[in-house]
Formats: structure tokens, sequence, C-alpha cells
């Protein structure tokens, strides 16, 4: 057998939560029936304290 040393340098842990800038939660957006293709409808805004900024948007059905 061989060893190997390595070293590991973790640089940020996945522990603050993400958090919405937009206020009042829930938030909600109304699209007119006649609205154009590509009409600005909503600009959500969050922030990451962790260092990577891992935020994912992602549009679901509503059941």
């Amino acid at each position: 057998t061989d060893n190997q040393r390595v070293i590991i340098s973790i640089k940020d842990v996945n522990d603050e939560a993400p958090y919405f800038i937009n206020k009042p939660l829930p938030m909600q957006a109304v699209v007119q029936l006649n609205a154009p293709p590509n009409t600005h409808v909503f600009t959500l805004q969050a922030r990451d304290p962790d260092t990577d900024h891992n935020i994912h948007y992602f549009i679901v059905r509503d059941r």
C-alpha cells in the first residue's frame, strides 16, 4: 500500500440561509391576459450570505 498526504481547505460551508429582499411576503404578480410576450412582470431579489452566493430560481406550476 501507499500513503499520500492530502490537505483540504474548506473556504465556506453552506450554512447561511438565503433571504428575499422583496417585501411584503407572500410575493405575487399578475400578468394581464393580453400582455405581449417578454412583458416585464416582476423583479425578484434575494441574497445569500454564503461565499458562493448559490441562489437558483424556478417557476413552478401552482396546484
